[in-house]
């Protein structure tokens, strides 16, 4: 009996482990969701998480007023820009430069014609 409730126990004690780490889980979901652009976050959290990160210090509240103008009106171009259907260009189709190309062996080099004083 005692075995039993031992084993009861443990398993218990898996399960709360296991909904603790789905709820932590879930928590750190919000928080990057608030950040993405189906929650997004204002202006003003965008300018200071912007600061933050690139570590942008102003003199004074006038100095970060004129600079968060800026901000704005840089993030609203990118955002709109970004919404537009921009299609398809030219180039879809290329693919990746090889990271060596001998010439020679392609024929698009000659012989030397006329080396003169070059040595």
């Amino acid at each position: 009996m005692a075995n039993y409730s031992s084993r009861q126990s443990k398993c218990l004690h898996a399960i709360l482990f296991v909904l603790v780490i789905c709820a932590y889980q879930g928590m750190s979901l919000r928080t990057l969701r608030d950040q993405h652009e189906g929650f997004p976050l204002s202006m003003d959290d965008r300018h200071e998480q912007w600061m933050t990160v690139y570590g942008r210090t102003y003199k004074d509240s006038a100095e970060k007023q004129m600079r968060f103008q800026i901000f704005k009106t840089n993030i609203e171009f990118i955002d709109t820009f970004n919404k537009k259907d921009r299609g398809y260009i030219q180039y879809e189709n290329v693919t990746a430069v090889p990271s060596t190309m001998d010439w020679r062996t392609k024929g698009a080099l000659t012989v030397i014609k006329d080396q003169g004083q070059c040595v």
